[in-house]
C-alpha cells in the first residue's frame, strides 16, 4: 500500500501502478519483427535496473520513440521507473512534456512560484518524460510561442544533464528530428537528448488497439451471456 501511495505521488498513472518489466508481454506483438523490437527494449529496460549503480553516475538515460501511438513506449517507461523506486527507493516524476509546460504557464497568473515549479523538473532524481515534442508540432513562426517552449525544455534538459540526473523520454519520432522546424529549430533540445540518452525504437505496432479488441470482445461475451 505505501508503494502504491509514493508511485500515485509520483503521477504514476493508475493503470500503470503495477506495471513491471517481468509483466511487460512480448506475446501481444503478433508480427515477428514487432516482436523481437520489443524484446531488445525489454532487455535494455532490464540491464538498465540491473546496472543502475553505474549508469546513475553517468547520467545516461532512455529515449523510446515509434511513430505508432499504443506501441508500449510508455508502459516500458514507467516500468523501468517502478522497478528502481522498488528497487532503490528512487522516487520517479511521471509526466507528459505538454503538462510540463502547462505547469510552467499555469504560475505566470497565479501566486505560484514559477522557479519553484522548474525546480521539480530539474532536479528530480529520474524524471519520466511522456511524448516529447507533441506540443511543439503546431507552429513554424520563429514568433510563436514556441520559441518559449523550447527554451523551457532546454533549460530543463541542461540541468539534469550539468548534474548527472537521470531522463527517460518517450516520443514519436527519433531524436534526429527533434530539430525539424515546426518541434525544436534551434537544435539544443536535440543536441541535450543526444547527450543524455540511449535512443532504442520500438515497435511501429499498436498493442493497445489490439488489446481494445480483445477487451471489447470479452465485453461483448459479458453482455451476451
Amino acid at each position: 500500500m505505501e508503494i502504491e501511495k509514493t508511485l500515485k505521488s509520483a503521477r504514476i498513472p493508475e493503470k500503470f501502478l503495477n506495471a513491471s518489466i517481468n509483466n511487460f508481454s512480448l506475446t501481444v506483438y503478433e508480427d515477428d519483427n514487432a516482436k523481437a523490437a520489443a524484446a531488445y527494449a525489454k532487455r535494455i529496460a532490464a540491464r538498465f535496473v540491473e546496472n543502475y549503480e553505474e549508469i546513475k553516475e553517468k547520467g545516461k538515460g532512455l529515449y523510446f520513440h515509434s511513430q505508432v501511438k499504443g506501441s508500449g513506449k510508455t508502459r516500458l517507461m514507467i516500468s523501468i521507473g517502478n522497478a528502481l523506486f522498488k528497487k532503490y527507493r528512487i522516487v520517479p516524476l511521471f509526466i507528459s512534456a505538454n503538462d510540463i509546460l502547462n505547469e510552467i504557464k499555469s504560475t505566470f497568473d497565479s501566486e505560484k512560484s514559477t522557479s519553484a515549479v522548474m525546480r521539480t523538473f530539474r532536479e528530480a532524481n529520474l524524471l519520466l518524460i511522456d511524448d516529447l515534442g507533441v506540443e511543439e508540432s503546431r507552429s513554424k513562426r520563429s514568433s510563436d510561442p514556441s520559441v518559449w517552449k523550447e527554451r523551457v525544455i532546454t533549460e530543463i534538459l541542461e540541468h539534469r544533464m550539468n548534474n548527472n540526473l537521470l531522463t527517460i523520454i518517450t516520443a514519436n519520432i527519433p531524436i534526429s528530428d527533434l530539430s525539424a522546424e515546426t518541434l525544436y529549430p534551434s537544435g539544443r533540445v536535440e543536441s541535450r537528448v543526444k547527450k543524455i540518452t540511449f535512443e532504442i525504437h520500438m515497435p511501429e505496432y499498436s498493442i493497445r488497439d489490439q488489446e481494445s479488441v480483445e477487451e471489447n470482445q470479452e465485453f461483448e461475451k459479458q453482455l451476451l451471456g
